[in-house]
């Protein structure tokens, strides 16, 4: 079931697209998602933070792709996952991750293309992110590229900007060559 932006949130701080490749699957039409996996690498004070929220949270829920673009009036509204401030585990190396997980499976179909939209409580999260030409912490190479099959999107000034669904697509943009590091 989808259900608009308004009915989940009218904020995010990133999205991140992805794509569903048929064949990687077996050639199925259909998946079923059961998670979103995320590397953060800081998250802030439980009680000395920026937005004042006591052990702040994070949200994550799954959004439709159209002309490579998330279209935030079709977003599924029975992925949302809220994780307390303790279910939350950063990591100095990005090798620790924390789940997201549905209340029950997802099912996608193939082909198609989605965004993984976060939304931190508290603006002093961060997550673990690939950059074209960065060094990478595990092989301490340069990242050659980042992910292929999607983009990263960041949320602008979106205080400034009507709420309206048409207009939604002016509160984010694409970073360049950058990429969330994530498992779906």
């Amino acid at each position: 079931n989808q259900a608009p932006l308004s009915e989940v949130s009218l904020f995010f701080d990133y999205i991140q697209s992805f794509y569903i490749d048929p064949s990687s699957v077996g050639g199925s039409q259909t998946v079923s998602v059961t998670d979103v996996e995320l590397f953060f690498k800081q998250k802030p004070d439980a009680i000395n933070n920026q937005s004042q929220i006591l052990n702040p949270g994070v949200y994550v829920y799954i959004c439709q792709i159209k002309d490579g673009q998330p279209d935030l009036s079709k977003v599924y509204a029975e992925s949302k996952v809220r994780l307390d401030y303790d279910e939350i585990f950063p990591s100095l190396d990005a090798s620790s991750s924390t789940f997201f997980t549905f209340k029950s499976p997802l099912n996608l179909k193939t082909g198609e293309s989605y965004g993984i939209v976060v939304n931190f409580e508290d603006p002093q999260f961060s997550l673990w992110t690939a950059t074209q030409g960065n060094i990478l912490l595990d092989t301490g190479k340069p990242c050659g590229s980042a992910y292929t099959s999607g983009k990263l999107f960041r949320a602008s000034n979106y205080l400034e900007i009507d709420k309206d669904p048409k207009t939604l697509d002016q509160i984010f943009k694409p970073l360049s060559d950058t990429d969330l590091k994530f498992y779906v």
